[in-house]
């Protein structure tokens, strides 16, 4: 099998569509645990107090539900999206740029007060995932006018 450039491309935009989809289950099924069982979750999957306590750190009411509606928003967007995508609907691929931009800048503004490493992995990911999704976009753009043209 021959290898371009165009293939190896769309070949990680997909993996990264199913990063995205994945995390999204991840999200969402995270965010409705946070929900039932509260910030602790960490503890009773571990059975270490004092790791949640770390991971999670002390948190009020409405930071649990901040997290919680954000978990669950985030996740049912990108699961919507990352779907969307695999089925090459044209009008996802501009959506999932602005949508992970919009989150990007959120990340960023986080890390400027947080300074989390893991925070700064997730910016770095959404920014390739951006790239991708948008060189994707103008390859699919470009294959939809051929087919187009040839059909004329």
């Amino acid at each position: 099998m021959r290898w371009s450039k165009d293939i190896v491309w769309h070949d990680l935009f997909e993996v990264g569509v199913a990063i995205k989809a994945l995390n999204a289950v991840w999200e969402t099924l995270g965010s409705l645990l946070f929900f039932t069982v509260g910030p602790r979750w960490v503890a009773l999957l571990t059975g270490r107090v004092p790791l949640a306590h770390r991971l999670v750190g002390p948190m009020s009411h409405s930071t649990d539900i901040f997290v919680t509606l954000y978990l669950l928003v985030h996740g049912i967007i990108n699961g919507f999206l990352a779907y969307n995508l695999f089925r090459n609907r044209l009008w996802a691929y501009p959506v999932a740029v602005a949508f992970n931009a919009i989150v990007l800048v959120y990340e960023v503004y986080r890390y400027t007060h947080t300074h989390s490493i893991l925070l700064l992995g997730f910016a770095v990911f959404d920014c390739a995932f951006i790239a991708l999704t948008w060189r994707e976009y103008r390859r699919v753009l470009a294959s939809q006018k051929g087919t187009a043209a040839a059909h004329h």
